[in-house]
């Protein structure tokens, strides 16, 4: 189910945005036909940052901790995905908010920003988002980062079922009553004693949702094409899948699915639902590592 796109490529035009935007002011371009938010910062290779299913800018800028230090050594873009943040939605069609659609309009970003191959750094629906790059165009990955990747295999009709009704459910109530759910689960509940400032702000976004986007983000979750082991095997970009246990929309087992299946793939599993928010600093230095190997970027302690 992809969504084709039109645009004009014009290579001086680009170099302008690229070398403009590099001072984090955000900006905002028709781009697949709808108003996309974006911002760009740092200087050296792009690397793009693809947020979850109730992200946005913000949402990612509060949630970054070490991983802000990747804008010292590359042109970091981020941007909020359809419907999310302040980009327009353009429709509530599931088919948009597909693995497969949300791709295109990340696919139709990098086209409009100039960038031909890139890293990528996905989140939950992101990091789906992120795949389906790796699958549908290899040839514009240099290497990926996958933070606890949702279930991207055939699903069962039941669990479809049951999201399909969830979406509803979002819809007709509305996303306060949907953020005080989301915000009372591990291990956010756990997080609003530890950090009550990171789960104040988390709770600002997500209350600003359109429930009619989340809706019909959450239908795109399981109305996508289901990723085969065979499309896996030819993504031949390094990557990076970090997961962990004891989180049931993002199952260790689907992370050890992919290291199995990605050619190129090394894991960092936590043991525990909270691991990675007690150890905060173990992911974004787990991310530098990574890309130095990739990259042979040099970090300074």
């Amino acid at each position: 189910m992809s969504v084709p796109h039109i645009f004009l490529f014009v290579k001086p035009q680009v170099k302008n945005i690229m070398t403009a935007e590099k001072n984090g002011k955000v900006y905002f371009s028709n781009i697949a036909g709808i108003q996309v938010r974006y911002r760009i910062r740092g200087e050296g290779p792009p690397l793009f940052f693809v947020h979850g299913l109730l992200g946005n800018i913000e949402q990612e800028d509060l949630m970054a901790g070490g991983k802000a230090r990747l804008a010292e050594k590359y042109t970091v873009i981020h941007y909020d995905g359809r419907g999310r943040g302040q980009t327009e939605p353009g429709s509530f069609d599931t088919k948009h908010y597909t693995w497969e659609g949300l791709a295109e309009d990340l696919w139709a970003l990098m086209r409009h920003v100039g960038v031909d191959r890139a890293r990528f750094v996905g989140g939950s629906q992101g990091a789906a988002v992120v795949l389906a790059i790796a699958v549908r165009h290899p040839e514009s990955v240099e290497a990926i980062v996958l933070h606890n990747p949702p279930e991207v295999r055939q699903l069962e009709q039941k669990y479809i079922r049951g999201m399909l009704d969830y979406a509803d459910y979002i819809e007709e109530n509305g996303m306060d009553v949907v953020t005080d759910l989301i915000l009372s689960l591990p291990p956010n509940d756990r997080l609003r004693v530890t950090h009550p400032e990171l789960i104040a702000a988390y709770d600002s976004i997500m209350r600003a949702q359109d429930a009619r986007v989340v809706a019909a983000a959450t239908r795109g979750t399981v109305c996508s094409e289901p990723m085969t082991r065979a499309q896996l095997q030819k993504i031949a970009a390094p990557a990076l899948v970090i997961s962990s246990e004891g989180d049931g929309l993002h199952p260790t087992e689907l992370a050890r699915f992919l290291l199995e299946s990605i050619p190129k793939a090394e894991g960092l599993l936590g043991d525990s639902l909270t691991y990675f928010s007690e150890n905060p600093d173990m992911v974004p230095k787990r991310i530098m590592d990574f890309l130095a190997k990739v990259d042979g970027t040099k970090w300074e302690l």
